[in-house]
């Protein structure tokens, strides 16, 4: 059994998708600005900035690539692959 460097994070071991942070910017619902505008339903129909509720208000959102471990998926954090 031969192990190489993982061709997917370079032999790192950190998720190339969020770079071990665990978290990629620009939350989809928001686009990053940890709020969003919501037109009240009562008189007089203002436009109210209301924090996100994808992100919590954070502007990011949990890596896909590695769902948030901020490990590389292919070699499992070890940065050697078979």
């Amino acid at each position: 059994m031969s192990f190489g460097p993982c061709p997917h994070c370079h032999g790192t071991g950190v998720c190339p998708g969020c770079l071990g942070t665990q978290v990629m910017p620009g939350c989809p619902t928001c686009d990053g600005r940890g709020f969003i505008e919501v037109q009240q339903q009562t008189p007089p129909f203002q436009l109210v900035l209301t924090q996100c509720p994808q992100c919590n208000g954070a502007g990011t959102h949990r890596c896909h690539y590695c769902n948030g471990s901020g490990r590389c998926r292919k070699c499992r954090g070890s940065g050697r692959v078979e």
